[in-house]
């Protein structure tokens, strides 16, 4: 018995060494050191959330790199040059670039740098670009997962400089974010995403200072009030606009702006008409929104009313010699008794709307 144990403690060594041996054999690199593969059953971080990088960029059409965008980072930098390209080129002839160049070939028609970010945690980051303008003032398109987000104004520059183009909300995962066309003849150095300070709230009083406030009014400053910083009301200008958006979406927003510019006397004795108060109130009634108003307000005389300054132009100052400064001084002229006249106008409709309990913005 005791000679069989020790033929069983042999064999268990030997075992031992073979495959220790054969380990060594399978990991070692050329150096001599050892390559520890760990086989916990679980992928690393990276693999786990994205298992085939290859896949991913064929899926979102990225040529490019993408980059990491960890938890915690407090910034990164995407150099154009490793982004996905279209109708674009590498360059290195203006000085003062970052990394091994920037891109060129921009137009009005053609030209995308997209860059890919992998955001390892969903969050508000604020989006700075490196831009050079060698051909003056230029503004470029900007898109956040194809889709249009805005424009950057790239100012006159000597080299390279940075403009900001707000603040990005990135969703956990793979995030795309180009710049394209626009005016053309610029050329992109990188951009850099950090994260976004948090800005503190107002603390708003929900009472109104106007005591003579209708209840409407004051339910709707307190809605309002309440929604301050935790939700965002979407608006469309005009009850078309509205109307078509309805037929497209099945979704309505929550304000409709609305003009009083064609109730103007001046325009009226021209030949306009509104019925705008009559849409405010439908959308009020009708569909439970919120409405809120402008004032074109057309000069009530001294209209230029000739080509690029026509009469219906006369809410700018450049189709119009009427002096609204002298008016204001000069209480007893005919200036200043057309301008409370427009406004005493503009009332009349805006107490049409009181009469209906609609409050207005």
């Amino acid at each position: 018995m005791k000679q069989q144990n020790l033929l069983l403690g042999f064999a268990v060594l030997l075992t031992l060494f073979l495959c220790s041996c054969q380990l060594k054999t399978e990991n070692q690199n050329g150096e001599g050191d050892f390559l520890v593969e760990e086989n916990s059953g679980t992928q690393n971080e990276e693999e786990k959330i994205m298992p085939d990088e290859q896949q991913v960029k064929d899926e979102l059409a990225i040529t490019g790199e993408i980059k990491e965008l960890r938890e915690g980072q407090m910034n990164i930098i995407l150099e154009a040059e490793h982004a996905t390209l279209t109708d674009l080129y590498v360059e290195d002839k203006i000085d003062g670039y970052s990394g091994n160049g920037y891109v060129m070939g921009f137009t009005n028609d053609t030209g995308t740098v997209t860059f890919a970010v992998h955001c390892h945690e969903a969050g508000l980051y604020t989006l700075t670009v490196g831009f050079a303008t060698p051909h003056g003032e230029k503004s470029a398109n900007f898109l956040l997962n194809d889709e249009v987000m805005g424009e950057i104004k790239l100012a006159e520059i000597e080299g390279f400089s940075e403009a900001s183009a707000g603040s990005v909300y990135l969703e956990e995962g793979i995030n795309k974010i180009s710049i394209e066309k626009g005016w053309g003849w610029y050329a992109v150095d990188y951009i850099k995403l950090e994260p976004a300070s948090i800005v503190d709230t107002h603390q708003v009083d929900k009472n109104l200072i106007n005591p003579k406030a209708t209840k409407e009014a004051k339910m709707l400053f307190r809605f309002l009030v309440d929604h301050y910083g935790k939700k965002i009301l979407s608006g469309q200008q005009d009850y078309a606009d509205v109307q078509y958006i309805k037929e497209h979406t099945g979704k309505l927003p929550a304000i409709l702006g609305l003009d009083l510019m064609d109730y103007t006397p001046s325009r009226v004795e021209r030949g306009t008409t509104s019925a705008t108060i009559e849409h405010a109130i439908d959308w009020w009634h009708h569909y439970g929104g919120i409405v809120t108003f402008v004032w074109h307000w057309n000069a009530p005389k001294d209209l230029i009313d000739e080509p690029g300054k026509e009469w219906w132009r006369g809410f700018y100052t450049e189709a119009t010699t009427f002096d609204l400064a002298y008016a204001l001084m000069n209480k007893e002229s005919e200036d200043y008794q057309l301008l409370i006249r427009d406004i005493d106008v503009i009332s009349e409709h805006l107490k049409r709307l009181q009469d209906e309990n609609i409050p207005v913005l």
